[in-house]
C-alpha cells in the first residue's frame, strides 16, 4: 500500500498532536543529556508550544504541512 503526502491545512493541526508527543518521547529517551539544560516540558505544555509554532509558521504565505492524505497523523505500529 503507498502512501499519498497532501498539505495539511491550519485547521487540522491538532492531527499532529499523537506524532508530536511520540517525538518528544524518542527525544527525551534518546538524549538524556538534555535533561542539563533543565526540566522538560510535560506533554501537553510541549505542544501547546509547538502548536503555536505551527501556526505562526503556516501564517506565511505558500507556507505547508505534509502530512498523510485521507488519514489521522502516521501512528507507530503495534
Amino acid at each position: 500500500m503507498g502512501y499519498v503526502i497532501a498539505d495539511l491545512p491550519a485547521a487540522d493541526i491538532d492531527r499532529l498532536e499523537g506524532l508530536w508527543r511520540e517525538l518528544l518521547d524518542h527525544h527525551l529517551a534518546a538524549a538524556p543529556h538534555l535533561a542539563a539544560l533543565g526540566i522538560a516540558r510535560d506533554p501537553a505544555d510541549s505542544w501547546r508550544v509547538r502548536r503555536a509554532q505551527y501556526i505562526q509558521w503556516l501564517a506565511v504565505p505558500r507556507a505547508a504541512v505534509p502530512a498523510p492524505a485521507g488519514h489521522s497523523a502516521p501512528r507507530r505500529p503495534a
